[in-house]
């Protein structure tokens, strides 16, 4: 697993824990910003280095969604939560 982080000074902006694909991509494992212009940086530089990111489970409420959506990820697939109560 690898991280990227991109700071301000001594302050933490955004981040990403990455693992590598055999293919050259990366599956983001946990991604996360201070706001949507941080986290379209974040992405874009993800972009330049690997050759495919694939990132699940991400809200559709979540506020990296935009920058997903600036950034041209699509989605190609939804995840069903279930649960019972025992």
């Amino acid at each position: 697993m690898l991280g990227l982080a991109l700071m301000g000074g001594e302050q933490l902006r955004a981040y990403a824990l990455l693992t590598p694909t055999p293919d050259g991509g990366a599956r983001i494992e946990d991604i996360g910003a201070e706001d949507a212009e941080q986290a379209v940086a974040l992405l874009s530089a993800l972009q330049l280095r690997y050759a495919r990111l694939i990132s699940v489970n991400e809200p559709t409420d979540s506020v990296l969604t935009p920058a997903f959506e600036a950034t041209g990820f699509t989605e190609i697939d939804r995840q069903h939560e279930l649960w019972i109560d025992v």
